[in-house]
């Protein structure tokens, strides 16, 4: 695991590609994110992002697969 370290909500929010911290809060939140305070600082590990962004496109992936699946003409 690598140990690069994100500092603050500005570099959280440049590695989610977020412009708000309105906006981020509402994701951590939402997706249950591991950010940790250090120092009265979020905190969250690089790896850890990257791994979230992978594991979501792999999710968009099989819901497109499911919605082909779905939409599929039945012809009788």
């Amino acid at each position: 695991m690598s140990d690069i370290l994100l500092v603050g909500w500005k570099e959280i929010m440049a590695a989610f590609s977020v412009r708000s911290l309105k906006t981020m809060k509402k994701k951590v939140k939402k997706y249950a994110l591991p950010v940790i305070t250090v120092a009265r600082k979020p905190t969250i590990y690089l790896e850890e992002v990257k791994e979230w962004k992978r594991s979501r496109k792999s999710q968009a992936k099989t819901r497109v697969k499911q919605e082909d699946k779905l939409q599929t003409p039945i012809i009788t």
